[in-house]
């Protein structure tokens, strides 16, 4: 099946997300090539309700966010951990989940420094899960109310 055909096999409220999806990964994409990570978690935030945590407890949805942004990143150009971390960040929190961007640093077996970017809500990962996360360090968490002049 291809992607044409799949994309009218979903309902509209599916496609709706999809196309959320696919927007907000080209913006985080593009916006982690262009400008600073600060800058561009000040932006995102700009799309996320100022009270955040409204208990949102259905799981389902939180998945269908998940798959939906994992969907979408197939068709974004180098769509990173980190790329799709920050989207799937920003569509939960419009959903009202109470959610924290996690990033962690590891050392391979050839002593090279590897990143990685997650999601958690209530201590439990919702995109970014591999084999490897309890190897990796978190990273102290950044602020979400920092200040950026643009």
């Amino acid at each position: 099946m291809n992607a044409v055909r799949k994309i009218f096999s979903l309902t509209n409220a599916e496609r709706l997300l999809m196309f959320k999806c696919y927007a907000f990964l080209w913006i985080a994409r593009l916006g982690l090539w262009t400008v600073p990570f600060r800058v561009l978690q000040s932006f995102l935030k700009l799309f996320t309700p100022k009270e955040q945590g409204k208990v949102a407890t259905d799981k389902e949805q939180a998945e269908q966010i998940v798959r939906a942004t994992k969907a979408a990143s197939n068709y974004v150009l180098y769509a990173t951990c980190l790329t799709q971390a920050l989207v799937a960040k920003v569509l939960l929190a419009r959903a009202g989940y109470d959610v924290q961007l996690r990033l962690g640093v590891m050392k391979d077996e050839q002593e090279n420094f590897q990143a990685h970017a997650w999601v958690e809500s209530e201590g439990r990962v919702l995109i970014g899960d591999n084999n490897q996360l309890s190897e990796y360090t978190s990273l102290p968490t950044t602020s979400p109310d920092v200040q950026c002049k643009f």
